[in-house]
């Protein structure tokens, strides 16, 4: 997979790692259902980036592969805490037959394990600018002549770590008024908390600006509702 084009070079050069944060070659990768990658902060993105490697080419849905591959970016650099993140959460998808979609939320109340000091549910986003929205890749690499194999769409989810006042506040906005989750998102973004997950950072509700942030978030979701409702 070329996620050297995309991301940079691997941290540590050349390793992959497996679900306990161990490097490992990658080979011995590459024999793993599941494997991680680890890449350092850039001019262009702050804090470290981790990536699924794998979960695209499980059969999650039937006897079709996913297509799909988590991503997160983390504050520091911690491959333990950010890996077993998504181990868990990628196990979930595989157990449950149900690839996640942006909008999506994962609680450590329905996964053992899926928190990380106040982050204790994940929203699944659309990617930041950093990490592309999908990368194209060979669909069956050993069939066929070489440079003819059929290509298909690669989708990477962003996980970002959310507080559970934050969730809940998200829960409390009226579905009829607009999407909770999605003001929250908003929020987030108006608030610097996204791409990255940080588990020592400020919860949102906790914060001097956090009125100001949530009404103008939901502001603009309404705003942004109603102009897609009216086109």
């Amino acid at each position: 997979m070329r996620y050297g084009e995309v991301f940079g070079e691997a941290f540590p050069k050349g390793k992959a790692l497996v679900a306990d944060g161990s490097c490992v070659t990658p080979a011995a990768g590459a024999r793993e259902q599941l494997c991680f990658m680890q890449y350092a902060p850039r001019p262009d993105r702050i804090g470290w980036i981790y990536v699924t490697h794998g979960l695209s080419q499980a059969c999650i849905t039937g006897s079709r592969p996913s297509r799909l591959e988590l991503a997160l970016h983390w504050r520091e650099r911690d491959n333990k805490a950010a890996v077993s993140i998504l181990a868990r959460a990628a196990q979930y998808m595989l157990d449950c037959a149900c690839p996640i979609a942006a909008g999506a939320v994962l609680s450590s109340r329905e996964v053992p394990g899926l928190s990380s000091m106040i982050l204790q549910h994940w929203l699944a986003c659309e990617p930041d600018p950093t990490i592309p929205a999908h990368l194209d890749i060979p669909l069956n690499p050993h069939s066929g002549k070489k440079g003819k194999g059929e290509v298909g769409r690669l989708r990477f989810v962003l996980l970002l770590g959310i507080s559970d006042a934050e969730l809940q506040c998200a829960l409390k906005v009226n579905p009829a008024l607009a999407d909770g989750r999605t003001v929250l998102l908003e929020a987030l973004q108006d608030g610097g908390v996204f791409p990255v997950s940080d588990p020592e950072r400020t919860c949102l509700t906790r914060r001097s600006d956090f009125h100001r942030l949530w009404e103008n978030a939901f502001r603009i979701v309404r705003e942004r509702t109603a102009n897609g409702n009216a086109g």
